[in-house]
């Protein structure tokens, strides 16, 4: 039942459109700048750069003291994005892809 369960939300996600948004934001140590992948109207992934440093994160668990959580908990339609900058997919791949491979975010 497990895996069927797992099946359908997988189903589900693959439905939902994905947007990209990048912008500057306020972090628990300074400003910095966030990239977020939303899947419908949750964060999927999220990218937090602060002082030359990039936290990649998929988990609402992720924290780093610098930054805080670093994986937005709520929902697109709550945030005002009118000072964010819609983003492709590609450059947001790119971006991730550096910043995983940083290992920054080794919490």
């Amino acid at each position: 039942m497990l895996f069927l369960e797992r099946q359908m939300v997988k189903v589900v996600l693959m439905c939902e459109k994905e947007y990209y948004y990048y912008g500057n934001s306020e972090f628990m140590t300074g400003l910095g700048v966030i990239y977020t992948e939303f899947t419908g109207q949750r964060a999927s992934r999220q990218i937090n750069v602060l002082n030359g440093h990039s936290y990649a994160s998929s988990c609402l668990q992720d924290y780093v003291p610098e930054v805080g959580f670093l994986l937005y908990d709520g929902r697109k339609d709550e945030l005002d994005l009118s000072d964010s900058i819609k983003i492709s997919q590609e450059e947001f791949e790119r971006i991730w892809a550096q910043a995983v491979a940083s290992g920054q975010n080794d919490t």
